[in-house]
């Protein structure tokens, strides 16, 4: 059973593990070779995938005449060749130049989005930079923007309105009660229009929990007057009420203040949730950029040393550095990336 789990999963050695009396084509096909597979079927796979990582021209030959790059690719090919469930990578681009570490990214990107879960352990955060982190600093944005443009609607449309309810009560004249508390409520500065709800209104706001056809004259069902305010100049509630209580005994006066209030703590909430992940994520966008200029000074530490050594000033090694991020910004920006 192991032998045929380890074939579900593929392993890119960082040290590239060649068996040096292999060719580089029979190091890529012996994943095929072991599983019994005719020559046939895969020589031109395995041919094909040799170009493409650029060892077209190193088919024939052995591990020793290999570079560290071209050891790098062939490695990579062979845990590649016969598409695992899962692929191990350790670092996967440290032998390779820039150009080809992109066209490995791609073809494991391009693997994963056919069904293969990736898993790569690298140093190099260039590499990390082709995460689409200002898509993810976009999405945030939009959500969060969203989430407070809802909720500012929701605020609105309930700040337009307050409700009077008036509870059955024995000899109540109710059609006479819900005039009289909708035209007490209309007295005030800062109302603008009020509708009683009807019994098929009411019927209608109940259906979600006790079902169609409901007869509200056998249940004690309180009835509501909608009051339309102006919210730039809202009423006295509390003056309202009061009037309300003397004029209405059975009325009741709901401005809807606790929803709104627990309304606007809940979008506060995850406006300011969606702030802190869109602040990660800048971090993380500024500290790739950081250690991503930090392994590339490391990474060309030799070239470094041979411009001191023919008398170049840090600055001007800096200024160079400057312009090679700046020149890959403006690509990676004119490519929406």
């Amino acid at each position: 059973e192991l032998p045929m789990l380890r074939r579900r999963i593929g392993i890119v050695y960082q040290d590239f593990r060649l068996l040096d009396h292999l060719t580089t084509y029979e190091n890529v096909a012996l994943p095929l070779r072991v599983r019994g597979k005719d020559e046939a079927s895969y020589r031109n796979d395995v041919i094909e995938l040799l170009k493409w990582v650029g060892l077209g021209e190193r088919i024939n030959v052995l591990p020793a005449v290999l570079s560290g790059g071209e050891k790098q690719r062939a490695a990579i090919a062979r845990a590649l060749m016969d598409r695992p469930e899962i692929l191990l990578a350790d670092e996967p681009t440290g032998n390779v130049d820039p150009p080809m570490a992109r066209r490995l990214l791609s073809l494991f990107l391009e693997l994963n989005r056919l069904g293969t879960a990736v898993v790569i352990a690298t140093h190099d955060l260039a590499l990390m930079d082709q995460v689409d982190m200002a898509f993810l600093a976009c999405l945030t944005l939009g959500g969060v923007s969203m989430v407070r443009a809802t909720a500012a609607g929701w605020q609105s449309e309930i700040a337009r309105e307050i409700t009077i309810q008036i509870k059955p009560d024995d000899g109540l004249d109710m059609d006479a009660a819900l005039k009289k508390a909708r035209d007490v409520a209309l007295t005030f500065v800062g109302t603008r229009d009020g509708t009683i709800m009807d019994d098929s209104a009411t019927a209608r706001l109940l259906e979600p929990w006790l079902g169609t056809g409901l007869d509200l004259a056998d249940l004690p069902v309180p009835r509501l007057v909608i009051i339309t305010i102006d919210e730039q100049n809202p009423p006295d509630f509390a003056a309202m009420r009061d009037l309300l209580k003397t004029e209405v005994p059975q009325a009741f006066l709901d401005d809807h203040r606790t929803w709104v209030d627990r309304l606007v703590s809940m979008a506060r909430t995850t406006v300011l949730i969606g702030m802190g992940v869109l602040i990660l994520v800048f971090t993380a966008m500024i500290l790739t950029v950081v250690f991503a200029t930090r392994g590339a000074l490391s990474g060309n530490r030799h070239i470094i040393e041979v411009l001191h050594f023919v008398g170049a000033e840090s600055g001007f090694v800096a200024r160079e550095f400057q312009k090679h991020f700046l020149k890959i910004s403006i690509k990676g920006s004119a490519a929406g990336g």
